[in-house]
């Protein structure tokens, strides 16, 4: 995963900021969870990651609150390696 900040801190500065929430394409999406499109897929399949919107024929966006919550979450229920 790609991010300057780590996702705990991104969620909260979101929330507490009240950062307005915008639109993640594909490539982005792929950048922020470093999941390929089938393994999302995979997973929203069953119901473990959020939907997409779709915005046109060809083109889906996810809320980037969703996919930070996302990854909040999924990081605190993992556990760690040591």
């Amino acid at each position: 995963m790609k991010t300057n900040l780590s996702n705990k801190y991104h969620y909260m500065l979101m929330n507490e900021m009240k950062i307005p929430d915008r639109g993640v394409n594909e490539k982005e999406c792929e950048q922020l969870t470093g999941l390929s499109r089938l393994a999302r897929w995979r997973l929203e399949t069953q119901n473990k990651f959020p939907k997409p919107t779709k915005v046109s024929a060809r083109t889906n966006i996810w809320l980037l609150s969703e996919i930070m919550e996302w990854l909040y979450e999924s990081k605190s229920s993992s556990p760690e390696i040591k």
